[in-house]
């Protein structure tokens, strides 16, 4: 894994989130990837920080309680369907995946995908 300036991306990275990225999160055996299109990026007593909000209504909030971890994924191709669908279908009637057949990066050591 290669060390990132954090702050030298989180322009970049917000202009991508305000078009969507995902956010996947594994409880269980129960896995759930949502779009967001908010976040904050910013520093907390001296530690970085990137900050996400969902909804206590949300599937994904649930399964964030239940968790120990969350990844929020960029993407760095033309995945506009992908997002849309993660966007409007919810997880709790089927199953949220931007694509299902692919092996998803995983950055640091979430206990996820």
């Amino acid at each position: 894994m290669t060390d990132v300036d954090y702050m030298a991306v989180a322009e970049r990275t917000m202009q991508k989130i305000r078009k969507g990225v995902f956010l996947t999160v594994k409880a269980g055996e129960r896995l759930n990837t949502m779009t967001i299109g908010w976040a904050t990026i910013g520093f907390c007593w001296k530690k970085p920080i990137f900050m996400v909000a969902v909804r206590d209504s949300r599937h994904t909030f649930t399964l964030i309680e239940d968790a120990a971890d969350f990844t929020v994924s960029i993407p760095s191709g033309d995945m506009q369907k992908e997002i849309m669908f993660c966007g409007t279908k919810s997880g709790r009637d089927l199953t949220n995946s931007p694509n299902a057949t692919s092996t998803q990066p995983r950055p640091g050591k979430p206990s996820h995908p």
